[in-house]
């Protein structure tokens, strides 16, 4: 299953929240995106220098795991890296088979579809798509 992880400000408070939830579904992960307050945190960054996010992560029994981090940078926009750990090899790189990729700014809507490969397919999958 995937679980998130979130940042944003509560009301006038100028400190950052952590927000997590276990086990989601798509729907929920795309529920936490339309939930975030896009306007009040991008005002907030500029004023404080430090924004939220998101990190979905699918986790695997063996220690491997996709995290998709999603990082707000315009209104309902952002940057979305994906990191992919099929194995995380001895002392974490002898044996590793990983990759990591770098997307451009892209829409809300377009990291809601990208992002629903982590609830449709296997770590194994994702990492042989994206290596």
């Amino acid at each position: 299953m995937v679980d998130v992880y979130y940042q944003h400000r509560v009301g006038n408070n100028p400190e950052l929240v952590n927000f997590s939830r276990k086990e989601i579904t798509y729907r929920d992960a795309c529920k936490v995106i339309d939930d975030y307050p896009w306007e009040s945190e991008l005002a907030l960054f500029e004023q404080h220098g430090e924004g939220g996010g998101f990190n979905f992560v699918l986790s695997a029994p063996d220690g491997g795991y996709a995290d998709y981090q999603f990082t707000p940078v315009g209104l309902n926009e952002g940057f979305l890296d994906l990191t992919i750990v099929l194995r995380k090899g001895v002392l974490g790189m002898f044996g590793r088979k990983s990759v990591s990729v770098n997307c451009d700014v892209i829409s809300a809507r377009d990291a809601k579809i990208k992002m629903k490969e982590l609830f449709d397919s296997s770590l194994l999958s994702l990492y042989e798509q994206y290596r």
